[in-house]
């Protein structure tokens, strides 16, 4: 979750004053992973006109990593609260496709102190693993 809080005073006086050109943005849950990863030093603003394709892999697998690894911090946080034994870690995985080759891939790591094993979830995979988790907290 994120939350912006504005003074109504400060809003209209910075609308006169330091409004941007062009407006305020939309803050959104994306626009906020996005603010946070630059913050982070990972490069988000991506020109796709002039890369090349081994540079446009990299941005769509960087892009991945913006999206997974606050999940995962947030998955960890779920189990370390609902006392599971259970860590998570973002890993970049090759996997050979048939179109295109060798790639890589974001992956999560999935290991269970208690039994010793590890598995290894696709990003997709994990994600609906995540919301499940957030149910099962709330309840």
């Amino acid at each position: 979750y994120f939350f912006v809080v504005v003074h109504p005073g400060e809003r209209e006086r910075d609308a006169q004053t330091n409004m941007p050109e062009g407006g305020w943005p939309d803050v959104n849950w994306d626009f906020m992973q996005r603010e946070i990863a630059a913050a982070q030093g990972l490069k988000v603003d991506v020109n796709w006109a002039g890369m090349t394709e081994e540079e446009k892999r990299r941005a769509l697998l960087n892009d991945e990593l913006v999206q997974v690894m606050p999940r995962v911090t947030e998955a960890n946080a779920l189990s370390q609260e609902m006392r599971r034994n259970i860590t998570f870690e973002t890993r970049i995985t090759p996997v050979m496709s048939k179109n295109e080759g060798m790639i890589s891939v974001v992956m999560v790591k999935m290991t269970n102190a208690g039994t010793g094993l590890d598995f290894m979830w696709s990003k997709d995979k994990f994600i609906n693993r995540v919301y499940l988790m957030r149910e099962q907290y709330e309840k």
